[in-house]
């Protein structure tokens, strides 16, 4: 058991306390049960995907952003824009990934992943299961992530990448150097 001071110490700074059970380590990086956020509604899906991919990979940054300042769970119809501007095109998902390495933000793409509703899981997943291994360089947490993320739909190229890099033990630096 982590004392309460060095516990308190590791969230200060941003570091998850350590768990006691390997069950507790997976269940951190699993959906909740229930979403957290709701989809944007269907005359704001159309926009989004009207606009050009530079404005909404622009849109998608400053969100991320926003949602890492002010905390994941602040600004659930903020969660859901992101959510659906990454999945609107995969130059935006991309963008996002980087965007959440370089800036270590893959707090906050962890918990866009645990309130996604099931329609966005694939995207907020693939994105999440990166920044964690880069981050934290958790093979098991990366691992749980994808092994959320369905192999056949847009994001099976990426999840498989992650499940590669995940199982022939790639250092998280090569990936990040690679994707940066």
């Amino acid at each position: 058991m982590v004392p309460d001071k060095v516990e308190a110490e590791l969230v200060y700074m941003g570091i998850p306390a350590p768990t006691e059970t390997r069950e507790q380590m997976i269940e951190r990086f699993s959906p909740y049960p229930e979403p957290i956020w709701e989809p944007v509604p269907l005359p704001e899906q159309l926009d989004i995907e009207e606009s050009l991919p530079s404005a909404r990979a622009a849109q998608a940054v400053q969100l991320l952003a926003d949602l890492k300042e002010h905390g994941p769970g602040q600004d659930a119809f903020a969660q859901g824009r992101l959510a659906h501007l990454m999945r609107s095109s995969k130059d935006v998902r991309d963008t996002v990934l980087v965007a959440g390495i370089e800036n270590v933000s893959g707090a906050t793409l962890l918990e866009l992943y645990r309130g996604a509703p099931a329609e966005y899981r694939d995207v907020t997943g693939a994105v999440a299961s990166v920044t964690v291994y880069i981050e934290e360089g958790k093979n098991i947490g990366a691992a749980e992530i994808v092994s959320h993320v369905s192999r056949d739909g847009d994001q099976g190229a990426l999840a498989d990448m992650m499940a590669s890099a995940v199982d022939g033990g790639l250092p998280p630096r090569v990936l990040r150097e690679t994707l940066t």
